[in-house]
Order: C-alpha cells, then structure tokens, then sequence
C-alpha cells in the first residue's frame, strides 16, 4: 500500500471540507473510508477486450464486477504508483508522440498556470519513486477508469495509460460521495478540487473539466 493515501478522507481533509457551507456537517468526524482500492498491473491486464474497432470490459471482468456490486453513482479518486519510471525529460518525449498523433492526454502540471512548487516537483522527478498521478471525480467510474487506463476514445482526455506507459503499476483509491453530493454536482467538485491540494497530481487539470 502507498504512503500517498490513507484510504480515507482524513479528520485534517475534512475540517477543510467543513469551511464550505454547503458541505458543513455532512462530511463524519472520522472521515470516510475509500469504498474501493484496488492495484492494476497493465501489463498483465487482460479484462477490457477488443470488439469491432472499440474497447469493451469483458463479460468476465472481475474487476468490473467488483465496481458493479457497488453501485457507485458519484465517486472521488486518486490514481498512484510507487514506481514511476520516468524523469521530466523522457515525458517529455512521449507527449510529443503523443500529441503528433492525435491522443487527447492529460496535461502536465508543469506548464501554462502550473505553480513554482509543480515547475520544482517535475524538474526534481526521479525515477522509481512515489508519486501522485491524478485526482478526479466522476459519477461513471467504470467508464472514466477504461479512459485512464488507456482504452477509451483517442479523444478523450485521460492519463491513456497503455498509449504511453504499457508497464504501467497503479493503485487506485475510489471514494463513494454519493450522499454527501445528492444532485448538486458543484459539491463533488469541491471535494476533488480540496484532494487536488492535497495530493498535487503530477497530471490533469484543478477545477471544472
């Protein structure tokens, strides 16, 4: 298990949450517990087929099964890994590929309004080490992890995993805000927004998408 999350929306992260109107005494003193944390080894992912040009789960999908029986309709994640083989420079390289070919990647966090603190992070990356990749939100989580992951539409923006990182070892740590949000969107964003700060991703964009 990572040292980035706790598996849980910590006492700290929540009195912040709490500062929010909207939000005040709806989030437990005691946080709430991630309802889904699972790793993903892409090079060994065998449970999203390809089925006439597109990318589908498999009917066998143990994973998609698993995300099913939750019922999850809006969620908070973070995307992780202890392993990033990757230094600012061979990024570099990738994304160039990437955007000659047309893939709809994720921005980095150390360009147009990225802060001193996210400029630093990424010129100190070092390889094989511990780092935040990507917070969201989303209410079609098994959808939006397919896009992460790198099996969606080319135009979609996402991390696209295996377009760029085919080797790829994730944790993902899934949050189920369902209640806390009801039908007001705006309040998943909040929460995203305040995790954003408090992970600071290498990857994707603060505020509304």
């Amino acid at each position: 298990m990572s040292n980035i999350s706790k598996n849980c929306l910590d006492k700290g992260l929540n009195d912040r949450i709490k500062n929010y109107c909207e939000l005040k005494e709806i989030i437990p003193a005691d946080g709430i517990s991630a309802v889904f944390s699972e790793d993903i080894c892409l090079e060994d992912f065998k449970e999203i087929i390809k089925d006439n040009d597109r990318f589908k789960w498999a009917e066998n999908s143990t994973l998609k099964k698993k995300i099913d029986a939750l019922q999850l309709k809006e969620v908070v994640y973070i995307i992780f890994t202890d392993n990033f083989p990757f230094t600012e420079e061979s990024i570099e390289k990738k994304y160039e590929k990437l955007k000659e070919d047309k893939i709809a990647i994720c921005r980095k966090n150390n360009e147009n309004n990225a802060t001193d603190s996210q400029i630093l992070k990424w010129k100190n990356l070092e390889e094989n080490q511990e780092y935040c990749l990507y917070v969201g939100g989303s209410s079609d989580f098994t959808s939006r992890l397919r896009q992460h992951l790198g099996y969606g539409p080319e135009s979609t923006y996402s991390l696209q995993l295996k377009r760029w990182w085919s080797e790829a070892k994730i944790h993902i740590d899934v949050w189920d805000i369902t209640d806390i949000v009801g039908e007001d969107s705006t309040k998943r964003q909040i929460i995203e927004d305040i995790l954003w700060d408090k992970y600071d991703p290498l990857f994707g964009k603060q505020g509304a998408k």
